[in-house]
């Protein structure tokens, strides 16, 4: 919703600058074109380890990318369901969903299992204050 209201507003003050000054359309689309670009490359950057060129890691760049989020989380799945499609009739299926698992480490840097674990520790802490951070 909000990259549709994004879109929306843009366009409008697109039109307005427009209609007050004809000779900034030729400036105007290059350089929304490429801040999304740079916007999609960092949610890339920032969810995967897929080698991006370009430094985008600044608040201000992973705060706007949070927008294409979802389309890394489609690009990792697919690749994710394709490899699965692929080994599925030459393995056996706890082999591929293993090396699936594996692929989805490796392409996000263990991003979802990380916090699996840190979610696993905080419930098999120890609720007193002894021995607190202890595991059982």
């Amino acid at each position: 919703m909000a990259c549709v209201v994004d879109g929306f507003i843009s366009t409008a003050a697109a039109a307005i600058a427009y209609s007050l000054q004809p000779r900034v359309r030729e400036y105007q689309r290059g350089h929304h074109v490429m801040r999304v670009l740079q916007d999609l490359v960092a949610a890339f950057q920032f969810l995967t380890r897929i080698p991006l060129p370009g430094k985008t890691h600044t608040q201000d760049a992973i705060s706007r990318s949070a927008k294409f989020f979802p389309v890394v989380g489609l690009v990792v799945a697919l690749g994710a369901i394709g490899l699965r499609r692929a080994l599925g009739s030459h393995l056996a299926l706890p082999v591929a969903a293993v090396l699936v698992l594996t692929y989805l480490v490796l392409i996000t840097g263990g991003f979802h299992e990380a916090g699996l674990a840190d979610a696993a520790d905080g419930a098999a802490s120890s609720d007193n204050r002894a021995g607190h951070g202890k595991l059982h």
